[in-house]
C-alpha cells in the first residue's frame, strides 16, 4: 500500500512540480529501459507474464505524467538556447515536420494500439466465453476418474488465473489506448500554445514560432510514443504466447 501511495505521489509530482531538464531526462531513460525489460521478459517468458497488466497500466500512467512535465519544460523556456538538448535530434521544414507527426500519429494509434487493444479485448471475451466448457470438461474428467479431485481443482484454479490475467491484460491495453491518445491531443497543444508564446512573448514571426516548436514537439512525441510501442509488442507478445500454449495443451 505505501509503495502504490509513493508512486501515486510521484505521477501528480511530475504533473505540478516542474523539474529541470536533466531530471526529465534521467527519469525518461529510467522509464525507456524498462519498457525494454518488459518487452523482453515477455519474449522470453515460455507462458503468461503474471506482472504485465499491472506493469503496463502503471508504465503507460507515467509515461503521460513525464510528457506532460515535458511538454511543460518546453513552453516555459524562456529562450530556444534553454530547450532540452534532446529534443533538437529532428529538425527540417515545419510543414513537413507537422506532416510527418499526423502519420505517426494516425499509424500507431489506428494500427498499433487499436489492435493491441482489440486482441487483447477478443481474447478476454473468448476466455470469459469458454468458461463454462472447460469446468464442464474438468468435471466430466473426474466424473470419469481421469483426475483426482485435487487435480480438478488446481486445473479450474489455472483456468480461473488465465481469466483474470486476460481481463486484467485487457484493462492495460486499454490504459496504452488511452495514453496514445492524450499524448497525441499533447503535442497538437504544444505546438499550438508553443507558436502562440514565440509570438507574443518572443516576438518572432508565425513561420520562425513553427519551425522552433514544431520540431521539438516532433521529437517529443516520438521519444513517448516508442516505449509506448514496446509495451504494446510485450502485450502481443504474451496474448500470442499464451495462445500457442493453449494450442499445445489442447494437441
Amino acid at each position: 500500500m505505501k509503495k502504490l501511495i509513493l508512486l501515486v505521489a510521484a505521477i501528480f509530482a511530475m504533473i505540478i512540480i516542474p523539474l529541470p531538464v536533466i531530471a526529465v531526462n534521467i527519469v525518461y531513460t529510467v522509464l525507456f529501459l524498462l519498457s525494454v525489460a518488459v518487452l523482453i521478459a515477455a519474449l522470453l517468458k515460455k507462458n503468461y507474464f503474471v506482472l504485465l497488466p499491472k506493469v503496463v497500466t502503471w508504465l503507460s500512467i507515467l509515461l503521460l505524467a513525464l510528457c506532460i512535465c515535458s511538454i511543460r519544460t518546453i513552453l516555459s523556456s524562456d529562450s530556444v538556447e534553454n530547450q532540452n538538448p534532446i529534443l533538437t535530434f529532428i529538425s527540417f521544414n515545419y510543414i513537413a515536420e507537422i506532416v510527418v507527426a499526423v502519420l505517426i500519429l494516425v499509424g500507431v494509434n489506428l494500427f498499433v494500439l487499436k489492435g493491441c487493444k482489440r486482441l487483447s479485448e477478443v481474447s478476454a471475451r473468448f476466455a470469459l466465453d469458454s468458461m463454462n466448457q472447460k469446468f464442464f470438461s474438468i468435471d466430466m474428467k473426474l466424473n470419469q476418474h481421469e483426475i483426482t479431485e485435487e487435480e480438478e481443482k488446481l486445473e479450474k484454479a489455472n483456468i480461473r488465473k488465465e481469466i483474470n490475467f486476460l481481463t486484467n491484460l485487457d484493462v492495460a491495453a486499454k490504459f496504452l489506448s488511452g495514453t496514445g491518445k492524450a499524448i497525441s491531443v499533447l503535442y497538437f497543444v504544444a505546438v499550438a500554445v508553443g507558436t502562440l508564446i514565440c509570438i507574443k512573448i518572443r516576438g518572432m514571426t508565425v513561420k520562425e514560432s513553427l519551425t522552433s516548436n514544431a520540431g521539438m514537439s516532433l521529437s517529443n512525441l516520438v521519444l513517448f510514443l516508442v516505449p509506448l510501442l514496446l509495451l504494446s509488442f510485450a502485450v502481443i507478445t504474451s496474448l500470442q504466447t499464451g495462445e500457442v500454449k493453449n494450442v499445445e495443451k489442447s494437441v
